[in-house]
């Protein structure tokens, strides 16, 4: 956690985000949030302001993961229905295979518990600091 926190605020010192910035996927965990609001407060950085959680429901976030390719060199991502590559199972970059990312039932139910769990604390944390936080049905 630490380090995450040290290389966000080092980023966070870039011309680009003078006049805020936006993240996503971090902080996960309400103790992420409480040492890197310390942290920013400490450096004098500009605070976490609105907080935007994103929800879906579980059956539509299980097709999304299922239909997930990945080309491992680059990153990229693709999906056989909402972002197909162009040809067969390859990368539409270099040709090279993508790989299927595997998800089975018992993993995804897990995962999802988990960040249910450690969402609804992030939430409580954000509440009771006065943040602004919305609710977005992604």
């Amino acid at each position: 956690d630490e380090g995450a926190i040290s290389a966000l605020t080092d980023l966070l010192d870039r011309p680009q985000c003078r006049r805020g910035f936006v993240l996503e996927g971090f902080p996960t965990t309400a103790m992420q949030a409480k040492r890197l609001q310390e942290t920013l407060e400490r450096q004098g950085k500009p605070t976490l302001g609105d907080v935007v959680f994103l929800d879906a429901e579980e059956g539509a976030l299980l097709e999304r993961c299922r239909g997930r390719m990945l080309h491992e060199a680059s990153g990229r991502l693709y999906h056989e229905q909402f972002k197909p590559p162009a040809e067969g199972c390859v990368d539409d970059f270099t040709g090279e295979p993508l790989t299927r990312t595997s998800h089975d039932q018992a993993d995804f139910q897990s995962k999802c518990n988990k960040f249910r769990e450690d969402a609804g604390l992030l939430k409580e944390f954000f509440k009771r600091t006065g943040l602004s936080t919305h609710e977005v049905n992604a």
